[in-house]
């Protein structure tokens, strides 16, 4: 089995998921849908989760991140920023068969546009 020494510590290894929205993003849009195929540890405040968008946002912009339906943590872009932050209170785990969605604010931003990220967790 071949394994990133660099990157895990004993079994646990790191988990990324993560989209593209090219462009800006629709009212209350489904930015990104995930199954898990296996089971997925994120951190509370999902720490090494990074993201960008090449046009920042014109006003704060909170993107609402589920488990199954039910909100867990936010992607929030800054007014006049381009680097988001990500808020989840709380270590949540994903098993096998649950999923993961990403959606866009009910009222989208003036200029955000071309939005990226990845979260981290680990297996």
């Amino acid at each position: 089995m071949y394994r990133f020494n660099a990157f895990c510590k004993g079994d646990v290894a790191p988990y990324l998921t993560g989209s593209f929205i090219n462009g800006k993003p629709l009212t209350s849009q489904v930015i990104h849908l995930h199954s898990f195929a296996l089971q997925v540890v994120f951190s509370a405040g999902l720490i090494g989760s990074v993201g960008k968008s090449l046009i920042a946002a014109t006003a704060q912009t909170d993107f609402d991140i589920q488990k199954n339906g039910v909100s867990i943590g936010t992607i929030r872009f800054a007014s006049g920023s381009t680097i988001p932050s990500f808020i989840m209170a709380n270590t949540t785990t994903f098993d096998i068969g649950d999923y993961m969605m990403v959606i866009a604010p009910a009222v989208p931003d003036a200029t955000l546009a071309d939005i990226t990220f990845a979260l981290m967790g680990k297996r």
